[in-house]
């Protein structure tokens, strides 16, 4: 199986962060449709999720790969995708922070996990952020 990597104009970036925007401010009572000419398909609300983290990721800046969330993959990619050092991760496993299996001698992370594990991760830096600085003033 081959994935493509999807490359975006600096336009692309633009619309994203824009649909991305429109959705967030929606009431929760709204529906949210795909158009195409004279066609409107309405999504489910857990299909608009996914789609509100593309358009986050694609606004960012970040390339993104479309790849099915139980995809096995070896340490040695989990730990690039995740930024840290191959023990540093072995160490997560251990722990069971991040759920893997094993082939043989081999560890396995599905792709889906690890990139929850990710997501978790950051929104966990992300609220132990302090902006002290802005209210002394």
């Amino acid at each position: 199986m081959t994935t493509s990597m999807i490359r975006r104009p600096r336009s692309g970036a633009r619309a994203a962060a824009a649909a991305s925007d429109a959705v967030r401010a929606s009431r929760p009572d709204d529906d949210v449709a795909f158009v195409v000419g004279d066609r409107r398909i309405p999504l489910p609300a857990d299909l608009v999720d996914l789609l509100v983290q593309l358009f986050d990721d694609v606004a960012a800046g970040r390339d993104v790969t479309p790849a099915p969330v139980g995809l096995p993959i070896g340490t040695e990619l989990a730990s690039e995708l995740l930024g840290v050092s191959r023990p540093w991760l072995t160490t997560l496993l251990d722990r069971g922070e991040i759920p893997s299996t094993r082939v043989g001698s081999k560890r396995r992370i599905q792709l889906g996990d690890l990139l929850a594990y990710r997501r978790a991760d950051n929104e966990r830096r992300n609220r132990g952020l302090a902006w002290e600085f802005l209210e002394e003033e």
